[in-house]
């Protein structure tokens, strides 16, 4: 990130918005909310599960376009780069634990992982601690507020 802010290879956090697609498909298609009303014991209708992702989708879109264009919010690239590792983490771990497919397991690990990943390393070797801590945070916020919603989504 330039100059404490805007992250310098804005094509690379233009990819999570393809992958976040990937990622909404893959959970669409493998039943992402029918698993999740087993596991979290609640049923998410497929309406509130669009709703959802497309919010974040657009979300995510608008972050990243200001991240890349404004120096003092290059920050937000890596809340997005956290909050995508966050998901990532979340669906192998809720693999592992259920021992079964969590629909988004592919392409959170194949995608996001690797991407959120070289993210966090450019931006953490490019930007000043006290922006790139602001962005995890945001990240972790974020992520919160997603599994939040999903949650009450499903009650």
């Amino acid at each position: 990130m330039a100059s404490g802010g805007a992250y310098r290879r804005p094509a690379l956090a233009w990819a999570f918005v393809p992958a976040y697609a990937a990622h909404i498909l893959e959970e669409w298609y493998g039943g992402f909310p029918e698993w999740f009303a087993v596991v979290a014991g609640g049923p998410m209708d497929r309406g509130s599960f669009l709703a959802l992702n497309l919010i974040g989708l657009a979300a995510m879109a608008a972050g990243v376009a200001a991240g890349v264009r404004y120096v003092s919010l290059g920050w937000m690239i890596v809340a997005v780069a956290t909050a995508a590792l966050l998901n990532s983490f979340a669906h192998i771990a809720a693999s592992v634990v259920t021992a079964s497919y969590s629909p988004g397991l592919v392409t959170g690990a194949a995608l996001w992982l690797p991407l959120a990943h070289l993210v966090l390393v450019r931006a953490y070797a490019q930007t000043r601690t006290s922006y790139f801590a602001g962005g995890v945070l945001a990240g972790l916020g974020a992520h919160a507020v997603v599994t939040l919603a999903a949650v009450a989504a499903g009650r």
